[in-house]
């Protein structure tokens, strides 16, 4: 037989199930949760919800009232109440056979099985939560050691452009100079203003650079255009016209430029030292506009006029 019965889609908490079942087992009465107002108890003893009780608390005609009962109703029946209950049984013993009893410690240790229960129920619960952080834990290290691994292939490859360059330079010294002449030769040519030469870059200054599209010549402003030595990377500036904050249409407010397939491209001359053709290839791109993929739209740079300089 089961001890304690109740009716589905009526709720109890552990707790609570677990003190009504050592109320069942010490009573050696069957206890009913038969709906949402009311339990029925060993020998028919009922707790009442009554909200308008007054201070009563007595066994009267198989009932048992307690005050402020409705604080003991269904769902919200609580340890406190079958406590109480348990306490009453506990005074009238009348009320109980001798022949259905067991000891208070038999039954103690039933309750105690089903507290023992929730309490493992409640670990096993937390242990699945610890795991499921860690899982995440270690899906973003899987993430982290993916984008290392990216990073540091990227890095070897420039460590060996850089060899390659020094390599150049410390056997051939009639090649720097060419490579020096080169440059030099494209500020001759008026491609560019300015060409200076620091410690770690290469720095080449434009004119004002106009670009075509859809039958309209736009300026977009005077650019500097850095190549570093250490890390191969290029960064390109306006220095009279940004829009927004955007240098070109297709460089970002931190002078990053999105090359395309020059992202190829420029490193292997970089592996050869090929500098001229490198700030060539840089002009060029400036002077293009891509409608598919710009950061700022051309339209915000202003047309060229007759008389704009």
């Amino acid at each position: 037989m089961e001890r304690v019965l109740v009716e589905e889609g009526i709720r109890i908490s552990i707790p609570v199930r677990a003190k009504l079942e050592y109320l069942s087992l010490f009573s050696g009465k069957q206890i009913k949760i038969v709906n949402s107002d009311r339990v029925v108890l060993p020998e028919q003893i009922l707790i009442v919800v009554n909200p308008y009780l007054r201070m009563e608390n007595c066994i009267a005609d198989g009932r048992v009232c307690f005050f402020e009962a409705n604080k003991f109703s269904m769902p919200h029946l609580n340890e406190q109440c079958v406590n109480k209950v348990i306490s009453l049984y506990k005074k009238n013993a009348h009320l109980i056979k001798k022949k259905t009893r067991i000891s208070e410690r038999a039954a103690f240790r039933k309750a105690l099985a089903l507290k023992l229960q929730h309490a493992v129920e409640y670990k096993i619960k937390d242990i699945r939560e610890s795991m499921g952080f860690k899982q995440t834990e270690l899906r973003l290290c899987q993430e982290n050691i993916i984008s290392a691994s990216k990073a540091l292939e990227k890095m070897k490859k420039m460590l060996e452009q850089t060899k390659a360059i020094k390599k150049t330079i410390g056997k051939d010294g009639e090649r720097v100079k060419r490579v020096i002449e080169e440059m030099m030769a494209l500020k001759k040519n008026n491609t560019f203003k300015k060409i200076t030469f620091k410690l770690n870059e290469i720095v080449a200054e434009t004119p004002v650079v106009y670009c075509q599209h859809a039958d309209k010549t736009y300026m977009l402003g005077r650019y500097e255009i850095h190549v570093s030595l250490d890390s191969n990377e290029v960064k390109i500036y306006n220095l009279t016209r940004k829009a927004d904050g955007f240098h070109h249409p297709h460089v970002n407010q931190s002078g990053i430029p999105c090359l395309g397939t020059l992202s190829d491209v420029i490193p292997k001359y970089m592996g050869r030292a090929e500098f001229a053709v490198i700030l060539s290839v840089l002009n060029t791109y400036l002077h293009n506009y891509n409608e598919a993929s710009p950061y700022k739209r051309i339209k915000h740079w202003p047309e060229k006029k007759k008389g704009n300089k």
